[in-house]
């Protein structure tokens, strides 16, 4: 099973979670292989050139669905090479915010980010990712200006925001 994040990440805590139960319905080991990059597409790439023999799964987030747009260049698509087989769960996001930042309410943030126009980080795990997509929705809908920092998966993430590196962040919830 192919996991398009790194290891704890949620996408792989789920992989975790379902490979034991799927091995013991296949009669067969389920093996996770984590490939994190670019919102999942670096995983997406190897999946899809994988012998189409049944053996491998690959296993992602609402990232798979966004990649073509924002990677018109994809060695694959995502519509066409793959071929679903189950939504494994949904998760919503949630928005965190630094310890350090002393901020307690939406309210307070919006006022901090507006006081310092474009200079207030939030971090995602990736274009594309979920986390980077309701950032870009917060932003919108927020009508804020800020400093957007990438991250090759949510745990490293939520390390930096907890410690301060990362002003605000969203996180899956699971």
């Amino acid at each position: 099973m192919i996991v398009g994040f790194t290891p704890g990440s949620e996408i792989d805590v789920i992989g975790r979670l379902v490979a034991p139960e799927l091995s013991d319905r296949l009669g067969q080991r389920v093996v996770l292989d984590n490939r994190s990059g670019a919102g999942g597409t670096v995983a997406g790439a190897i999946a899809a050139t994988a012998s189409p023999d049944g053996y491998t799964l690959f296993l992602n987030s609402v990232a798979h669905a966004a990649s073509a747009a924002l990677y018109p260049k994809l060695p694959y698509s995502p519509s066409r090479d793959f071929t679903p087989v189950s939504q494994v769960t949904s998760a919503p996001n949630v928005l965190v915010v630094a310890p350090s930042t002393a901020l307690r309410t939406l309210k307070d943030l919006l006022a901090a980010v507006k006081q310092k126009p474009g200079q207030i980080n939030f971090g995602h795990a990736g274009p594309g990712s979920g986390t980077h997509i309701s950032g870009e929705m917060f932003l919108r809908a927020a009508q804020i200006d800020v400093i957007s920092t990438s991250y090759k998966g949510t745990p490293d993430l939520l390390a930096d925001t907890v410690t301060g590196r990362i002003y605000y962040s969203f996180s899956p919830i699971g």
